[in-house]
């Protein structure tokens, strides 16, 4: 029945249809190479290899692990402003290329795994290393050794999260952070709130 349909076209307009078949499969197979696609792999030139890293052969093609990941690992073992002064340092870059980013190709830019998981990261452990091993016993005790600068990267990355994600989901982590948060047994929701540097006014701190 298709081979009867297929005989009965005009040549012309078969042909024209195989050539427009053959285009699309060209465009499925091999997307087209977008200004956000070349924007975003210089991103990654720059990144590397602080968050994005090679295959290595040697390692059956696995990837080893980035500088960001070991600063990382530094800042959970020793918790305190000199442990953690890399890990920051780290996510102040990537701050900084985030923004000098084209406006239009950040979406895409945070979508990529090594930067969403860093930033997701980043706001949890900021939100663990303020509030300690248990509850503040104020909220003017809330920052642990979190300064200024510390602050105002927590900001940024949960500007980043929000926009990348949308409203309702960093809602989401915020309530699952304060559910989660070590020695809150016994406080109401708004005493962990204000304890927390999730309540920072990142408004005060940025303008």
């Amino acid at each position: 029945m298709l081979d009867d349909l297929i005989r009965s076209l005009p040549r012309g307009l078969f042909a024209a249809i195989a050539i427009g078949l053959g285009i699309g499969l060209i465009l499925l197979l091999n997307p087209m190479h977008t200004p956000c696609m070349s924007q975003n792999n210089l991103l990654v030139e720059d990144l590397s290899p602080l968050f994005f890293t090679k295959p290595n052969p040697k390692l059956q093609n696995r990837k080893p692990p980035s500088l960001y990941t070991k600063y990382r690992e530094t800042c959970i073992k020793g918790t305190s402003q000199g442990a953690c002064l890399r890990w920051f340092e780290a996510l102040n870059r990537l701050d900084k290329a985030l923004v000098n980013s084209p406006s239009e190709c950040v979406g895409e830019a945070l979508e990529l795994k090594e930067i969403s998981d860093a930033v997701k990261e980043a706001i949890e452990m900021m939100v663990r290393l303020a509030w300690g091993a248990k509850a503040p016993a104020t909220h003017y005790e809330k920052n642990n050794w979190l300064d200024s600068f510390h602050l105002d990267t927590f900001c940024n990355f949960k500007t980043w999260y929000t926009n990348a994600k949308g409203k309702e989901a960093w809602e989401g982590l915020r309530e699952d952070l304060l559910a989660q948060l070590p020695g809150s047994d016994g406080l109401t929701r708004e005493q962990i709130w204000q304890r927390s540097i999730l309540s920072t006014s990142c408004r005060a701190i940025q303008r």
